[in-house]
């Protein structure tokens, strides 16, 4: 599920896109705090709440806002 939140809802390669951010994520606040967990689920509810339509929607300009 956060794979597709990250990534993007209802895009083809959002889920994709998801999980190559959230592996990425854990390998650089994995080597900065043992604590990375925290600051992945802020950066979750930041997309949830401010880009809707995930990376990919930040990426192609398509973000649903609302």
């Amino acid at each position: 599920m956060v794979f597709v939140i990250l990534g993007g809802v209802g895009r083809l390669f959002g889920p994709v896109a998801g999980a190559a951010l959230f592996v990425a994520l854990e390998h650089v606040l994995g080597g900065l705090t043992e604590h990375w967990q925290l600051l992945l689920g802020l950066i979750l509810l930041g997309v949830v709440l401010f880009a809707r339509g995930g990376l990919v929607g930040i990426v192609t300009g398509n973000a649903k806002h609302g």
